[in-house]
Protein backbone atom coordinates (compact mmCIF):
# COMPACT_ATOMS: atom_id res chain seq x y z
CA UNK A 1 0.00 0.00 0.00
CA UNK A 2 1.04 3.49 -0.90
CA UNK A 3 1.92 5.57 1.75
CA UNK A 4 0.32 8.46 0.87
CA UNK A 5 -2.54 10.00 2.76
CA UNK A 6 -5.16 11.54 1.63
CA UNK A 7 -7.65 13.98 3.72
CA UNK A 8 -10.97 14.43 2.55
CA UNK A 9 -13.09 17.26 3.39
CA UNK A 10 -16.84 17.08 3.23
CA UNK A 11 -18.54 20.14 2.91
CA UNK A 12 -21.91 18.16 3.98
CA UNK A 13 -22.58 14.36 5.81
CA UNK A 14 -24.39 13.83 2.37
CA UNK A 15 -20.87 14.32 0.76
CA UNK A 16 -18.89 11.22 2.13
CA UNK A 17 -21.20 8.90 -0.12
CA UNK A 18 -20.01 10.99 -3.20
CA UNK A 19 -16.59 10.41 -2.33
CA UNK A 20 -16.72 6.90 -1.71
CA UNK A 21 -18.16 6.33 -4.61
CA UNK A 22 -14.74 7.57 -6.31
CA UNK A 23 -11.83 5.25 -6.43
CA UNK A 24 -8.95 5.99 -4.23
CA UNK A 25 -6.88 2.78 -4.26
CA UNK A 26 -3.17 2.36 -2.96
CA UNK A 27 -3.85 5.42 -0.46
CA UNK A 28 -4.29 6.22 2.76
CA UNK A 29 -7.78 7.86 2.78
CA UNK A 30 -8.87 9.85 5.81
CA UNK A 31 -12.81 11.69 5.21
CA UNK A 32 -13.60 13.97 7.42
CA UNK A 33 -17.09 16.69 7.49
CA UNK A 34 -16.48 18.93 10.74
CA UNK A 35 -19.64 20.02 11.59
CA UNK A 36 -21.65 21.44 14.60
CA UNK A 37 -24.93 22.61 16.60
CA UNK A 38 -25.26 26.31 17.11
CA UNK A 39 -27.24 28.25 19.31
CA UNK A 40 -30.05 28.59 16.69
CA UNK A 41 -30.40 25.00 17.23
CA UNK A 42 -33.09 24.28 19.86
CA UNK A 43 -33.00 20.64 21.03
CA UNK A 44 -30.05 17.53 20.56
CA UNK A 45 -31.71 15.00 18.44
CA UNK A 46 -34.27 12.96 20.36
CA UNK A 47 -32.65 9.29 21.64
CA UNK A 48 -29.16 7.52 20.81
CA UNK A 49 -27.40 8.06 17.60
CA UNK A 50 -25.36 4.89 16.71
CA UNK A 51 -22.15 5.92 14.72
CA UNK A 52 -20.81 3.88 11.87
CA UNK A 53 -17.72 5.59 12.24
CA UNK A 54 -15.15 7.59 14.55
CA UNK A 55 -15.32 10.61 15.91
CA UNK A 56 -13.96 13.19 17.70
CA UNK A 57 -16.28 15.71 19.81
CA UNK A 58 -15.69 18.70 21.16
CA UNK A 59 -17.30 21.65 23.43
CA UNK A 60 -16.70 25.10 22.14
CA UNK A 61 -18.32 26.71 25.64
CA UNK A 62 -19.78 25.48 28.61
CA UNK A 63 -20.09 21.54 28.85
CA UNK A 64 -22.16 18.91 27.43
CA UNK A 65 -23.19 15.50 28.68
CA UNK A 66 -22.81 12.63 26.98
CA UNK A 67 -24.66 9.13 27.83
CA UNK A 68 -23.78 6.11 27.04
CA UNK A 69 -25.90 3.29 25.50
CA UNK A 70 -27.02 0.74 26.68
CA UNK A 71 -25.13 1.04 30.23
CA UNK A 72 -26.25 4.87 30.82
CA UNK A 73 -22.92 5.51 31.77
CA UNK A 74 -22.56 9.67 31.50
CA UNK A 75 -19.14 11.31 30.47
CA UNK A 76 -19.12 14.92 30.95
CA UNK A 77 -16.90 17.15 28.88
CA UNK A 78 -16.08 20.56 29.24
CA UNK A 79 -14.29 23.15 26.57
CA UNK A 80 -10.74 22.41 25.59
CA UNK A 81 -11.87 18.71 26.28
CA UNK A 82 -12.01 16.03 23.38
CA UNK A 83 -13.40 12.96 23.82
CA UNK A 84 -13.29 10.04 21.31
CA UNK A 85 -16.10 8.15 20.40
CA UNK A 86 -15.03 4.87 18.13
CA UNK A 87 -17.87 3.21 15.41
CA UNK A 88 -20.39 1.61 16.43
CA UNK A 89 -21.42 3.09 19.26
CA UNK A 90 -24.87 4.70 20.40
CA UNK A 91 -25.13 7.86 22.49
CA UNK A 92 -27.10 10.25 23.83
CA UNK A 93 -25.76 14.07 23.32
CA UNK A 94 -27.48 16.57 26.24
CA UNK A 95 -25.31 19.74 25.91
CA UNK A 96 -26.24 22.57 28.36
CA UNK A 97 -28.12 25.02 27.03
CA UNK A 98 -27.06 27.44 24.56
CA UNK A 99 -23.49 25.59 24.60
CA UNK A 100 -21.93 25.07 21.25
CA UNK A 101 -20.80 21.72 20.57
CA UNK A 102 -18.90 20.38 17.45
CA UNK A 103 -17.85 16.96 16.01
CA UNK A 104 -15.15 15.56 13.57
CA UNK A 105 -16.72 12.38 11.42
CA UNK A 106 -13.75 10.48 9.92
CA UNK A 107 -14.37 7.84 7.82
CA UNK A 108 -11.14 5.63 7.39
CA UNK A 109 -10.17 2.90 4.84
CA UNK A 110 -10.11 -0.19 6.96
CA UNK A 111 -6.15 -0.80 6.16
CA UNK A 112 -5.60 3.09 7.28
CA UNK A 113 -7.74 2.92 10.48
CA UNK A 114 -6.00 -1.01 11.52
CA UNK A 115 -2.44 0.92 11.69
CA UNK A 116 -3.85 4.22 13.87
CA UNK A 117 -5.11 1.47 15.96
CA UNK A 118 -2.04 -0.27 16.13
CA UNK A 119 -0.40 2.95 17.03
CA UNK A 120 -3.06 3.79 19.80
CA UNK A 121 -4.56 6.79 18.24
CA UNK A 122 -7.86 5.43 17.79
CA UNK A 123 -9.63 2.51 19.84
CA UNK A 124 -12.27 -0.12 18.60
CA UNK A 125 -14.00 -1.22 21.67
CA UNK A 126 -13.58 2.03 23.99
CA UNK A 127 -13.91 5.57 24.69
CA UNK A 128 -11.26 8.12 24.89
CA UNK A 129 -11.08 11.24 27.04
CA UNK A 130 -8.36 14.16 25.69
CA UNK A 131 -8.64 16.69 28.42
CA UNK A 132 -7.56 20.02 28.12
CA UNK A 133 -6.31 20.02 24.55
CA UNK A 134 -5.86 23.18 23.32
CA UNK A 135 -8.67 25.60 22.76
CA UNK A 136 -7.35 27.71 20.24
CA UNK A 137 -6.48 24.41 18.01
CA UNK A 138 -10.16 23.82 18.72
CA UNK A 139 -11.62 26.92 18.04
CA UNK A 140 -9.26 27.50 14.83
CA UNK A 141 -10.70 24.16 13.51
CA UNK A 142 -14.55 24.74 14.43
CA UNK A 143 -13.82 28.44 12.48
CA UNK A 144 -12.26 26.70 9.67
CA UNK A 145 -15.14 23.94 9.35
CA UNK A 146 -17.86 26.26 9.83
CA UNK A 147 -16.76 28.66 7.09
CA UNK A 148 -16.04 25.45 5.00
CA UNK A 149 -19.99 25.19 3.86
CA UNK A 150 -20.23 28.76 2.32
CA UNK A 151 -16.68 28.82 1.31
CA UNK A 152 -14.85 28.19 -2.06
CA UNK A 153 -12.98 25.25 -3.05
CA UNK A 154 -9.41 26.85 -2.67
CA UNK A 155 -10.19 26.39 1.07
CA UNK A 156 -10.85 22.98 1.24
CA UNK A 157 -6.71 22.66 1.35
CA UNK A 158 -6.82 24.48 4.76
CA UNK A 159 -9.38 22.52 6.05
CA UNK A 160 -7.61 19.52 5.58
CA UNK A 161 -4.87 21.08 7.25
CA UNK A 162 -6.11 21.75 10.12
CA UNK A 163 -8.03 18.73 10.45
CA UNK A 164 -4.61 16.91 10.02
CA UNK A 165 -3.14 19.66 13.07
CA UNK A 166 -5.98 18.60 15.40
CA UNK A 167 -5.24 14.34 14.98
CA UNK A 168 -1.53 15.27 15.36
CA UNK A 169 -2.34 16.96 18.46
CA UNK A 170 -4.41 14.41 20.16
CA UNK A 171 -1.67 11.69 18.97
CA UNK A 172 0.26 13.31 21.62
CA UNK A 173 -2.20 14.33 24.23
CA UNK A 174 -2.14 11.52 27.01
CA UNK A 175 -5.60 10.15 27.52
CA UNK A 176 -7.39 10.09 30.86
CA UNK A 177 -7.75 6.45 31.07
CA UNK A 178 -4.36 5.50 29.60
CA UNK A 179 -2.16 3.13 31.16
CA UNK A 180 1.41 5.25 31.59
CA UNK A 181 3.44 2.30 32.31
CA UNK A 182 2.23 0.68 29.00
CA UNK A 183 2.91 3.52 26.96
CA UNK A 184 6.26 3.62 28.47
CA UNK A 185 7.24 0.30 27.76
CA UNK A 186 6.03 0.52 24.09
CA UNK A 187 8.13 3.48 24.00
CA UNK A 188 11.16 1.63 25.52
CA UNK A 189 10.93 -1.12 23.41
CA UNK A 190 10.58 0.83 20.13
CA UNK A 191 13.92 2.45 21.45
CA UNK A 192 15.87 -0.06 22.76
CA UNK A 193 19.31 0.60 20.73
CA UNK A 194 18.73 4.53 21.57
CA UNK A 195 19.92 6.65 24.70
CA UNK A 196 16.11 7.39 26.30
CA UNK A 197 15.95 10.56 29.03
CA UNK A 198 14.21 11.25 31.69
CA UNK A 199 13.12 14.36 29.65
CA UNK A 200 12.02 12.01 27.15
CA UNK A 201 9.53 9.79 28.96
CA UNK A 202 8.76 13.37 30.86
CA UNK A 203 7.44 14.66 27.33
CA UNK A 204 5.74 11.07 26.39
CA UNK A 205 3.49 11.02 29.68
CA UNK A 206 3.23 14.60 30.08
CA UNK A 207 4.37 15.02 33.63
CA UNK A 208 7.01 17.16 34.87
CA UNK A 209 10.60 15.69 35.13
CA UNK A 210 11.89 17.02 38.31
Amino acid sequence: MSDELVLIPARFLRDDIAYRSVSLTNKSVVIFCGFQTADHMEKPQEGYVELIQWQLLYVLEGQAVYQLHPNGQRITIKAGDVLQIPAGTRYRLMPDENSGWACVRLGLDPTFADQLVEAQIINHDRFVMHRGVQLQLVETFDQITHGLRNSPDDSLPWTALSAQQLILQLTHQPALDDDLLTVCRSYLTQHLDEPISVENLSQLCNIPAS
